[in-house]
């Protein structure tokens, strides 16, 4: 998946527009970024990457870039 795939998949699991989230983007400052884009996140990874994400590594993201490091290179 490019990144620019990844950023828009971050897009539609927080309801924003395509093309809105960049890889430096602060989760905390996303909006619609609460439990249910996590959760969609943790299905998206699943369901996309076969991908079962360790829950304390994903809490200690920072960033947009950070989710897509716990991809282990599947995001280029």
């Amino acid at each position: 998946m490019t990144k620019t795939e990844f950023q828009n998949e971050i897009a539609i699991i927080i309801e924003g527009d395509l093309d809105s989230v960049a890889m430096d983007d602060q989760l905390g400052s996303l909006s619609g970024w609460d439990s249910l884009a996590i959760i969609g996140f943790i299905a998206m990874v699943d369901a996309k990457f076969g991908v079962a994400l360790n829950i304390s590594q994903l809490a200690e993201c920072k960033t947009v870039g950070d989710l897509a490091k716990l991809l282990g290179g599947k995001v280029d």
